[in-house]
Order: structure tokens, then sequence, then C-alpha cells
């Protein structure tokens, strides 16, 4: 989690800023939650799940986005969390 301080998301309009410690899930089709973790400094995280379609989450302000992984792949996905979150 985010220690205080000042919120990154709070950037002026159109400033993408990473945001750190934001945990994030992935849900399955079925909708059960198959894998968590937290931003990094970055605002990167990574999950190792199988393939499938999932839904990623970003838990603080459930940001969505639905993502199919294929075998043997990398998929990137980008969360974009509003300033007014």
């Amino acid at each position: 989690m985010r220690g205080p301080g000042p919120d990154p998301r709070s950037g002026g309009a159109g400033d993408l800023v990473p945001v750190p410690g934001d945990p994030v899930t992935a849900q399955n089709a079925e909708g059960v939650i198959v894998a968590n973790a937290v931003s990094s400094r970055d605002g990167s995280f990574a999950m190792d799940v199988a393939p499938g379609v999932y839904t990623i989450t970003e838990s603080i302000c459930a940001v969505k986005a639905h993502v199919e992984v294929r075998s043997l792949a990398t998929t990137p996905v980008k969360l974009t969390i509003p300033n007014s979150c």
C-alpha cells in the first residue's frame, strides 16, 4: 500500500504518472481471483497466470481491463487511473 504523502494521481491534467503500491488482481472467467500483485515504484506489476481470459483490476479505484493471455506470451496491460479517484 502507498505510504503517507501526496498521491501521485494528483498530477496535472493529462499527465500520466506511475502509481506505486496499488493492489492488482486477476480474475478468471468464472470470477475467481487467481493472482495478486502490488504495483512497483514505476507503476508496473507482473502476474503468472495460465492461458485464458482475465479481468485485471486495480483494487483501490476499481479500474479494470479485460485481457486474453496466450501460452508462453507476455501480455501487456495498461490501467489508467483517473485523477478524480
